[in-house]
């Protein structure tokens, strides 16, 4: 998204906000008027609407989608915990969720043949493998404790005398 459309959205976003809970940088006036209190003009609701209809007219889905798919990258490598700052935040489903989101957006805007489709491709890629040698490592440390456990009851059992017969393994 360039500049002048995060401006222009953020604007958007700040001048909703003001119509949706009658508060944010303005006072309200008779007839639905707005003072801006940094003296500026005052927006009638109509020209609000009007405002916010000409921003919606220049923005395009196709750039909706592309911050999607950014934010997607940047929560799913969080969600992998592939580093120490990380790892407490693993989630291997939600990383999944989030791959399979972005792999379904990246042909969505491939379909639209929106910019950079190969760097897309190339980072759905790298996510994929990360999450493979993830869910590898997350996969041999489960069996680890599995085993570890398991080896853990048997030490208790041969503590416990469990491998001799019923009676102490003495004669009578």
């Amino acid at each position: 998204m360039s500049e002048d459309q995060e401006r222009d959205a953020a604007q958007e976003h700040d001048a909703a906000q003001e119509h949706d809970d009658g508060q944010g940088s303005g006072q309200e006036h008779e007839g639905g008027e707005r003072q801006d209190r940094g003296g500026g003009r005052t927006l009638t609701d109509e020209e609000r609407a009007a405002l916010l209809k000409e921003q919606l007219k220049r923005l395009r889905v196709i750039d909706v989608v592309y911050d999607m798919m950014v934010q997607l990258v940047q929560l799913g490598y969080q969600k992998l915990g592939l580093t120490e700052e990380t790892r407490e935040l693993r989630d291997l489903d939600d990383a999944r969720v989030a791959i399979e989101a972005l792999r379904r957006l990246v042909e969505v805007a491939e379909g639209e043949h929106g910019p950079e489709p190969d760097s897309l491709r190339a980072t759905l890629a790298q996510m994929q493998l990360n999450y493979a040698r993830a869910a590898a490592g997350a996969e041999a440390v489960e069996t680890d404790r599995a085993d570890d456990a398991a080896q853990g009851s048997d030490d208790t059992s041969a503590a416990d005398g469990g491998d001799q017969p019923a009676g102490g393994g003495e004669s009578a």
